[in-house]
């Protein structure tokens, strides 16, 4: 039998390998930014630093990508409010 460690190295290999083949499904499963970054924060996935990195700008230019925008139209009218700032 694995020590612990080894056996939790071996799962984690495991589960790192199975979501590198399946993070293109999970990313499109994902339809909604909340709350599914604070998940990440609060079960320590993300540190609180890189969660509070994702609002240094690169979240709206993420969230309202031309890939984004023709996938998901109904941001489009969100985008335009952050644009007229209203």
């Amino acid at each position: 039998m694995l020590p612990v460690a080894s056996e939790r190295k071996v799962f984690h290999e495991n589960f790192l390998d199975h979501f590198k083949k399946n993070k293109v499904r999970i990313a499109m499963a994902v339809t909604k930014l909340f709350p599914f970054p604070e998940v990440l924060r609060d079960h320590s996935f993300i540190t609180e630093k890189l969660y509070n990195e994702t609002c240094d700008g690169s979240l709206p230019e993420a969230l309202f990508g031309r890939v984004h925008l023709k996938e998901y139209p109904d941001l489009t009218q969100i985008y335009r409010s952050f644009e007229n700032g209203k």
